[in-house]
């Protein structure tokens, strides 16, 4: 491994960690209904846990409510049970094979639990960021040929690249939290 290798493996690695952030906050409820509310969900059928997206298609059909087309009948029950069991305090109405969800406007208490949700999603993203660094400084001092003065500068170097995406988590975690509070 070079000294120039290390700069673009950690971009990389810690670009994975931003994404994965991403999706993980996508699942929380905000103000509105989107279909990424049920992203989270693991359903059991065939005796595999699966996303919901992979049994059923998701859609809005207005402003409050959500409709879960389930493709085979024989797991509309599987798929209430998971919406059920999920953290998002949702009720799913059966019709057939369409699951309707009429989502309740959050109230003020339900909405600062929100918040909270992404507060704790939004650290352990910063531990993964400081892991990430960790690591690279690591694999940085286990390079041989590596001079001191190269050491300090790369490692400064990877502290702001670190710092830069930390901004990028505090500016997602703030647009969340507005969406979130955000009364519509």
């Amino acid at each position: 491994m070079e000294i120039l290798d290390i700069i673009p493996l950690l971009k990389k690695a810690l670009e994975v960690s931003i994404v994965n952030y991403k999706k993980e906050i996508a699942g929380i409820r905000t103000g509105y209904v989107t279909i990424s509310l049920l992203d989270s969900v693991m359903v059991k059928v065939y005796g595999n846990n699966m996303p919901i997206t992979q049994v059923a298609s998701v859609s809005v059909q207005d402003s409050r409510v959500l409709v879960v087309q389930v493709w085979d009948l024989d797991n509309v029950d599987a798929v209430q049970k998971a919406i059920l069991a999920s953290d998002l305090g949702l009720a799913p109405i059966i019709e057939g094979n369409v699951l309707r969800i009429n989502v309740p406007p959050l109230n003020h208490e339900r909405r600062q639990e929100m918040v909270r949700a992404v507060a704790k999603c939004t650290e352990r993203c910063r531990i993964a960021l400081r892991s990430i660094r960790r690591n690279h400084v690591d694999m940085l001092k286990n390079i041989d040929s590596v001079s001191k003065d190269a050491l300090h500068k790369t490692t400064t170097e990877i502290d702001s690249v670190v710092a830069k995406y930390n901004k990028d988590v505090d500016s997602i975690f703030a647009k969340k939290e507005a969406e979130i509070i955000v009364i519509k």
